[in-house]
């Protein structure tokens, strides 16, 4: 999810930013944002999900340009990882 900062630019110029690999709190950050996505609705938690699992497998778009200039396939897949230890966390911490 973006966030306030890159709501008020425009597609072009989050494009036109350097594109740089992901750092620890990047990531973070976006997990942080897809978890409260997830509490908020589990269909836009899927959808978002669903968007990481194929740019992990190479896949492009509008929206990975934008929002995760300079991410390579494998910092999808770390990020999927990630996230996926969040939901295991989760789960058994509902029971």
């Amino acid at each position: 999810m973006a966030s306030s900062a890159e709501m008020g630019r425009s597609p072009d110029e989050k494009v036109t930013e350097a594109a740089k690999r992901p750092t620890e709190s990047d990531f973070l950050e976006k997990i942080k944002n897809l978890l409260a996505v997830r509490e908020s609705s589990s269909y836009g938690y899927e959808s978002v999900r669903a968007d990481i699992e194929g740019w992990a497998g190479g896949e492009k778009n509008r929206i990975r340009e934008v929002y995760y200039p300079g991410w390579e396939n494998e910092d999808f897949a770390q990020l999927l990882e990630r996230l996926k230890k969040f939901e295991e966390k989760f789960e058994e911490e509902k029971f």
